[in-house]
């Protein structure tokens, strides 16, 4: 991500589509340090918090575990473009906003990164309802060994993004995503921030373990907030 000055995000800012398998996902990045990084924002259609927790649809639904909060999946999908590839857009995120975004969000330790780029990351599960953003305690998700063969099939936790976030610099790229797909109420959301930092060699690092993530996202999108030395 980090040779390419274009900043990718979601709703408002023309997002990426993809199509791939499971939920959806919203991810927005930034690059730091010698070389680049990265911070992410990962979104799923979920479910409606009023409803019994533990549904039959939960695990099929999410490729992570989700607090005990978040029901029944809806069964409906958001509107897609199926023939949609790929959008580049450049300067489409304030550097204002840049700057509050990357000063409001303490990040922490991300383990499974430590045999491919080094990555630092802060997690949130939310919901969306009529606008207002919600956010749950969960600290961790587990994607599962056929998406991800190398940190798939257990526990991941990390450092919460703070709920004050939410009612800054995120809360419109979080609200914008849901409306540019039109994810029903009370869907849920993982919204990820993350830097990935990359050493000077004769050989590109990976942004991730296994090079192009198949986590099974039918939508996603990414924002490069800052780079350096990339």
């Amino acid at each position: 991500f980090g040779s390419s000055p274009a900043v990718f995000a979601p709703s408002i800012f023309k997002p990426a589509l993809l199509p791939l398998l499971t939920p959806q996902m919203f991810s927005c990045c930034v690059g730091a340090t010698d070389c680049s990084a990265e911070w992410c924002a990962s979104a799923s259609e979920g479910p409606d918090p009023t409803a019994p927790p533990c549904s039959p649809l939960m695990k099929p639904v999410f490729a992570f575990n989700v607090p005990e909060t978040i029901p029944e999946a809806s069964p409906r999908s958001p509107p897609m473009q199926q023939d949609a590839a790929f959008v580049f857009e450049k300067n489409s995120v304030p550097e204002a906003m840049r700057s509050e975004m990357l000063a409001s969000v303490p990040l922490g330790p991300d383990p499974s990164s430590a045999h491919f780029a080094e990555r630092l990351k802060a997690i949130r599960f939310v919901t969306v309802t009529n606008g207002v953003i919600e956010c749950f305690a969960q600290d961790h998700f587990n994607q599962p060994e056929e998406y991800n063969d190398f940190s798939g099939g257990y526990p991941r936790s990390y450092r919460l993004i703070p709920e004050e976030t939410f009612a800054g610099p995120l809360a419109e790229y979080v609200v914008g995503f849901a409306a540019r797909f039109g994810f029903p109420e009370k869907s849920v959301f993982l919204v990820q921030v993350q830097e990935s930092n990359f050493k000077w060699s004769e050989r590109r690092g990976s942004v991730t373990g296994q090079g192009i993530h198949t986590d099974g996202a039918n939508c996603a999108a990414i924002a490069c907030l800052h780079r350096r030395g990339a």
